[in-house]
């Protein structure tokens, strides 16, 4: 009897606890729902039917016992511009809240301290918002969070470096706001990161040291901000990087070598900064890379043979440096490169014909360098080439035949030593071509009439050219077209009516001169001729009154 007793009284313990769970279960959920629709986002800017749960209101996700777990409005978002604050939302009433991602949402304010309640928040992601404000310190307690998104908000100060403690965070995104102050060491502590981009603020000293310490990254961004120092050495850590971007900053000293540790890295960007010294010849070592972006920096050696060895490279730019030497022949090694851009160095020599080996070429900037020498003829062979650009160096020769097919369009090589006369097979191959640039050079002869109908030609000072059945020299002349020759663009049109005009009023002011100034003339000889004769009259009295007296 004691036994049925005993288990008689377990039996109404248990229904005891399965009531209270249900009636807890239950108070939770409609705590919920009144703190859903208090925040006014659910009912004023979200319908909502009230006869059904609030587990099935847009952008609600519930567990089995009909507890909020997601709040999920990137894709059904209906809050008007300004119309809602973050912190309108009772944060409190969702403790197994594990994903809150309201993006483009128009959400104002600010971070409010309170989302440091949400303890077991996986995911917040509050992007593309308009939020001010600084981040709260509170957001060190969701160390369950794996993704932090905050861009594109007007979120200001630095970041706490309490942000430390989120040891599984393995994404954090804080570009496009207006954060400042440095970039905390404790970064160094998320060492489960795996993207990070701090990029378009207004973060200032150097990149930390600690960021070496994130094995596991794969994508890092802190360009466009104002970032100084050095390169960290210890960025040879990062084995697992893919994408690094330290571009827009202030950044001094040389590229570490280090960076050839990077085996895996695909995009480079480190374009307009202050960075000098050497190509590290280490950088040989990436053979996965397939973007290299170093221009508008100081760097100011020869740019390393080894180069060559980036068979994978699609992208190369090292623009606007003080690079010097001759151009490197193991360039043509590089199958796969679409586009070449050296313009504005010191680099000298002459163009490798090996250039003729990067059948992939779309585009070629050799401008404003020290080149010297022949345009090599493998240029010619290169099928896929659209743009050009050789001008203001010291190329001698003559202009260069591509073979067809050509989808040549841009054609520049003025301001360079060129001779001989302009080929008309260029444009008979070449049909695309819409701009061509030969002035500043020696050359010679004839127009070619084919090239008439081209939207720019610039064939001005040279050494004799002539228009098509035209005895008129252009040598000197400052003009974009050819001085009286049919052209079909508007701006020779232009510049022909103005001509015109000119001439009009040429022919019609220059007879009025010319008559004008023979009735001056006509006028003073008249007036001299009358002067002469009164003068020889009063003589005569003179004389004949002497003779009366005498």
């Amino acid at each position: 009897m004691s036994s049925s007793l005993i288990t008689s009284s377990a039996l109404l313990a248990l229904l005891w606890v399965t009531a209270q769970a249900v009636f807890v279960s239950a108070s939770a959920s409609s705590t919920e729902a009144e703190a859903l629709l208090s925040s006014g986002w659910w009912g004023k800017w979200i319908p909502v039917d009230n006869s059904t749960s609030h587990c099935d209101w847009d952008g609600i996700t519930c567990n089995q016992a009909q507890s909020v777990i997601e709040i999920d409005l990137h894709e059904s978002c209906l809050l008007g511009y300004g119309a809602a604050e973050l912190g309108n939302l009772n944060f409190s009433c969702f403790p197994n809240l594990r994903v809150l991602h309201v993006s483009d949402c128009w959400i104002s304010g600010s971070i409010p301290h309170q989302i440091g309640m949400l303890s077991n928040l996986k995911r917040l992601n509050l992007s593309s918002n308009s939020l001010s404000g600084s981040l709260p310190v509170s957001l060190a307690n969701l160390t369950q969070l794996r993704w932090l998104d905050v861009s594109g908000n007007l979120i200001s100060g630095s970041i706490p470096i309490e942000i430390g403690y989120l040891k599984h965070l393995t994404s954090l995104d804080l570009s496009s706001n207006n954060f400042s102050g440095p970039i905390p060491l404790s970064i160094g502590n998320l060492t489960g990161l795996i993207d990070v981009d701090l990029s378009h603020n207004y973060f200032t000293g150097p990149v930390p040291s600690s960021i070496g310490q994130l094995t596991y990254l794969s994508v890092l961004h802190l360009g466009s901000n104002h970032i100084d120092g050095s390169i960290p050495p210890t960025i040879g850590s990062l084995t697992s990087l893919v994408d690094l971007n330290l571009s827009h900053n202030y950044l001094v000293g040389p590229v570490p070598s280090s960076i050839g540790q990077l085996k895996n890295l695909a995009w480079l960007d480190i374009c307009s900064n202050l960075i000098d010294g050497p190509i590290p010849p280490s950088i040989g070592k990436l053979r996965n890379i397939h973007w290299i972006a170093m221009s508008s920096n100081l760097f100011n050696h020869i740019i390393p043979p080894t180069i060559g060895s980036l068979t994978s490279l699609i992208y190369l730019d090292l623009s606007h440096n003080y690079l010097v030497g001759q151009f490197p022949s193991s360039i043509g090694q590089l199958k796969s490169l679409t586009r070449l851009n050296l313009c504005s160095n010191l680099i000298h020599g002459p163009i490798p014909a090996s250039i003729g080996s990067l059948s992939s070429l779309n585009y070629l900037n050799l401008s404003s360098n020290r080149f010297s020498g022949l345009i090599p003829c493998e240029l010619g062979q290169l099928h896929n080439l659209f743009t050009v650009d050789a001008s203001l160096n010291h190329i001698s020769g003559n202009v260069p035949v591509f073979q067809c097919p050509c989808r040549l369009g841009y054609l520049e090589l003025s301001g360079n030593l060129l001779s001989g006369q302009i080929p008309v097979e260029l444009v008979r191959l070449c049909i695309s071509l819409d701009h061509l640039g030969l002035s500043r050079n020696n050359l010679s002869g004839t127009i070619p009439p084919e090239l008439l109908h081209i939207s720019y030609l610039d064939v001005s000072d040279n050494k004799f050219i002539l228009c098509p059945n035209s005895s008129i020299d252009l040598s000197g002349n400052a003009l974009e077209f050819p001085l009286g020759c049919p052209h079909a663009s508007k701006e020779n049109e232009r510049g022909k009516n103005k001509r015109n005009k000119l001439m009009h009023s040429f022919l019609i002011f220059l007879p009025i001169t010319i008559l004008l100034t023979f009735l001056v003339l006509g006028s003073i000889i008249i007036f001299r001729h009358k002067a002469a004769s009164n003068q020889s009259e009063e003589a005569m009295d003179t004389r004949n009154g002497d003779i009366c007296s005498i």
